[in-house]
């Protein structure tokens, strides 16, 4: 279920909303309004690269989680 983010046009404030299938209009959680626009949001996302000593710190992958034996864990 994503969550996205509003900005309110009746109070000007920022909302997070989860939204789950077949929900209605979402409301603002500090005015209750549903004059809301959808915000453009910055992905989640940890970006490592590889320490000058040419070790890396990205951890480790044994390909397990995304079924490629490792192959999606190319530095």
């Amino acid at each position: 279920m994503p969550i996205y983010e509003y900005r309110c046009s009746d109070c000007g404030k920022v909302s997070e909303v989860l939204i789950r299938g077949g929900s209605k209009q979402p409301a603002c959680s500090h005015c209750g309004g549903t004059r809301l626009t959808k915000l453009v949001s910055a992905t989640n996302a940890i970006i490592k690269s590889g320490s000058s000593s040419g070790s890396s710190d990205m951890g480790s992958c044994s390909g397990s989680a995304c079924g490629t034996g490792g192959g999606c864990c190319s530095y």
